[in-house]
């Protein structure tokens, strides 16, 4: 079963092949996509703010966002995993942003 809060230090290879892990990606997740139709234009934060925290929730990419996994070192084994996920998340936020 997926841990009730995930942590980079109790990652395992095996589990970014569950859909339940916040470490794994589809073929439909790539750094183009918008997960959320507003852009943030700095005049609708809060609205803006919560469709994404829905759409990272329903994505269950949430816990990078919140905190709820930390950052691992550079040399533990889910370093790499770590980053490529946190790298979708950020480009997800990005791709959402006012270019203006």
């Amino acid at each position: 079963s997926p841990p009730d809060s995930p942590n980079s230090s109790d990652f395992n290879l095996e589990s970014i092949n569950s859909i339940h892990s916040p470490f794994h990606l589809t073929s439909g997740d790539n750094p183009g996509i918008s997960l959320i139709s507003e852009v943030l234009d700095g005049t609708n934060f809060d609205n803006w703010r919560i469709a994404m925290t829905i759409a990272l929730d329903a994505k269950n990419k949430i816990a990078f966002v919140d905190g709820s996994i930390s950052r691992p070192s550079e040399s533990h084994g889910s370093f790499r995993i770590w980053s490529r996920c946190n790298s979708m998340v950020k480009s997800c936020l990005l791709n959402s942003v006012s270019k203006q």
